[in-house]
């Protein structure tokens, strides 16, 4: 707290028999404040302001004194912290904010050995999984560091802190297993019972049984081990004198690297595509999605030492040192997801692939890539799976934290010092954790007025109504349509807008006006009215006339029907004459026609019989050149169509006086 002393020497008496003042009794004139707690103010300004102060001015009331016991004119005075008279309540210091733990899962393999008659690693064949695998099978190594080392990165490790669970063989006997950890070691490692199969395919495994039969030949079980995250500068030797971090800097930051770390495992391995719909089982489904699994768990874990290194190790942070000595930590990140990108486009053009990324329409100085949220949430739920993790969070907020304090440098804008006097007079932690007692935020005992001035659940008086109870987020509802002071139209149509609490009184004094006004659309309404019923006659008198019109017009339509029907009664007695017409002519036609056709056969049976006579003529042996030449004219004509029998006679008795 802060001590103030004030000597009183006006209107002081020492006396030595004087007893002593009891401690809850103050002095009457020793020239001290001795106003009491002020209560806090009903707010009364709009909401959302951002004007506070985090510290109270020196002619600020004074808060709860506590009086020393000594002489009178030593007294003490402590000031409140603003967040106690706020109503914040400190918060539990989450001890475990700088540790991540997860699970590392590996699985220990045997064969077995006809000469020993036992399983062990030694009888493994070489086209077989090594001793220790994940379990798809692939990779696998020969000792259990070996795995430890290439699964948990750079910066896990295998914790320490338990006894490793003893295994026996399945005939009873002890047996000094593979997956033991070494005498001496201290190593936190689970093991599972074993699993028994014919092979080590993944079909083989589907449904295992825990003791073997004649046609088992192998086994595995699970090597449960737990790792921990150490970070560069927070797992030295001397302890931090105060581990405190503003919360609402590590939300930020944490936020930040979370979808950093999601978005460079999507530009890594592409979005995800869902789960496979042709597996038949759930069992078959699980061994489908292991090997993609086991793929994201060590990509995540690259991901993460790669941004570890990114944004805590000392070459990659004083590479955008301004010249303050300031990092940026926008920067960082944009280069750590830069980077990631780089690294992506490498490797897929070494395989001849291409990145699986949306491009974004952005300019050149834009990270050239970009996923939605819906993408980059998913990532984060499948990435926290595949590292055996409540959330992404969870392991990312010890790096946030410790970035905060790193990018921080003592400045004492989001991570604590150490000196607890130093910017916060009231003799704590600036970065102390407090609860809001309206919406259960934790803030820093520093933020605790700023969040208090920007509280949605707040309740705040109405600064119009002075209302009390009405949250600060409910505020423009409330002057919508619940204040008594909000502005509202009179009824009578006043040009003036009113508060409603006055709306009444509004009337009072304004009545005659309102009457004036009344009586005044009154007459306007008459005179409309009268309007009306003038446009009303002037309409009745053309729709008489429009009716007589339309009467006469039905009249002449009627009469254009009659004609219209007598003229279609003329057409069809017309069409019925033309069909007649035409039959009678058709049989006409048709008689002409067989008359003409046994015309012609009487005709053509009379030329074959003169064709007979020509022919009988010339072939006797009496006919003369002169008789030839006639008959070879006859047949010329006949062929013509201009030959006369009548001629063929004549011709004939000539031809017949000419032999005489």
């Amino acid at each position: 707290g802060e001590l103030r002393f004030k000597m009183a020497t006006d209107d002081i008496a020492i006396e030595e028999d004087t007893p002593p003042e009891k401690e809850d009794a103050e002095p009457d004139d020793v020239g001290a404040p001795q106003e009491t707690a002020a209560t806090e103010p009903e707010e009364t300004a709009e909401p959302n302001t951002e004007e506070t102060k985090v510290c109270p001015p020196a002619t600020a009331p004074l808060g709860p004194r506590r009086v020393s016991s000594g002489p009178p004119w030593e007294l003490e005075v402590v000031e409140e912290p603003p967040w106690v008279a706020l109503g914040f309540a400190a918060a539990a210091e989450d001890a475990g904010a700088d540790r991540a733990t997860r699970t590392v899962v590996l699985y220990a393999n045997e064969r077995y050995n006809a000469l020993a008659r036992t399983y062990n690693s030694a009888a493994l064949l070489p086209t077989d999984r090594r001793a220790f695998s994940t379990e798809s099978g692939r990779p696998s190594w020969r000792d259990l560091d070996e795995a430890h080392a290439d699964l948990c990165g750079k910066y896990w490790s295998i914790r320490a802190d338990a006894e490793t669970t003893t295994t026996t063989t399945t005939d009873g006997g002890d047996e000094k297993s593979c997956c033991d950890p070494p005498s001496g070691s201290s190593r936190a490692t689970t093991l599972g019972d074993w699993e028994h199969a014919g092979d080590f395919t993944r079909k083989a495994f589907l449904g295992h049984r825990g003791k073997p039969n004649r046609l088992d030949f192998v086994r595995r079980r699970k090597v449960l081990s737990v790792a921990e995250l150490w970070l560069p500068g927070a797992t030295s030797s001397k302890p931090l004198a105060c581990a405190r971090v503003d919360p609402e800097a590590e939300a930020r930051v944490g936020a930040r690297l979370a979808r950093a770390v999601a978005v460079a495992s999507l530009l890594a391995l592409g979005p995800s595509r869902g789960p496979s719909l042709s597996s038949s089982s759930s069992e078959a489904a699980d061994a489908a999605s292991s090997e993609a699994s086991e793929r994201l768990e060590a990509d995540a874990v690259a991901i993460l030492d790669a941004l570890i290194d990114a944004v805590l190790a000392g070459d990659a942070v004083s590479a955008n040192a301004t010249r303050s000595g300031a990092t940026d930590f926008a920067a960082d990140v944009d280069a750590f997801v830069q980077s990631q990108y780089q690294r992506t486009r490498h490797l897929l053009g070494l395989s001849g692939g291409q990145p699986q990324v949306r491009t974004a329409t952005a300019p050149t100085t834009a990270l050239p890539y970009d996923f939605d949220d819906a993408a980059v949430e998913r990532r984060s739920r499948e990435i926290a799976a595949a590292l055996r993790v409540a959330s992404l969070p969870y392991v990312i907020r010890p790096i946030a934290r410790q970035a905060v304090r790193r990018y921080d440098g003592g400045r004492r804008r989001g991570a604590c010092d150490g000196d607890h006097s130093a910017g916060f007079p009231y003799g704590e932690c600036a970065f102390k954790r407090v609860a809001c007692p309206y919406c259960a935020a934790v803030v820093a005992a520093r933020s605790a007025e700023t969040h208090d001035a920007r509280c949605d659940r707040k309740p705040v008086a109405c600064p119009k109504c002075a209302a009390k109870g009405v949250e600060r987020r409910r505020l423009p509802a409330h002057w919508a349509r619940e204040c008594p002071k909000r502005l509202v139209d009179c009824e009578f149509g006043c040009s003036v807008k009113v508060a409603a609490d006055e709306l009444a009184a509004h009337h009072d004094t304004a009545g005659p006006a309102h009457a004036l006004m009344v009586l005044a659309r009154a007459r306007a309404a008459e005179q409309a009215l009268q309007v009306h019923e003038d446009r009303i006659v002037d309409l009745e008198t053309h729709v008489a006339t429009a009716l007589g019109l339309a009467q006469a017009a039905d009249a002449k339509i009627a009469r254009a029907q009659t004609a219209i029907a007598a003229a279609k009664a003329s057409l069809e007695q017309m069409q019925l004459d033309h069909k007649q017409a035409e039959r009678a002519l058709a049989k006409s036609v048709k008689a002409d026609l067989a008359m003409h056709s046994k015309e012609t056969a009487a005709i053509q049976k009379a030329l074959k019989r003169l064709d007979a006579a020509v022919q009988a003529l010339s072939s006797a042996p009496s006919s003369s050149s002169s008789r030839g030449a006639s008959g070879d004219l006859r047949r010329q004509q006949h062929r013509e169509g201009v030959w006369d029998p009548s001629d063929a006679e004549e011709g004939s008795h000539g031809a017949a006086a000419r032999g005489s």
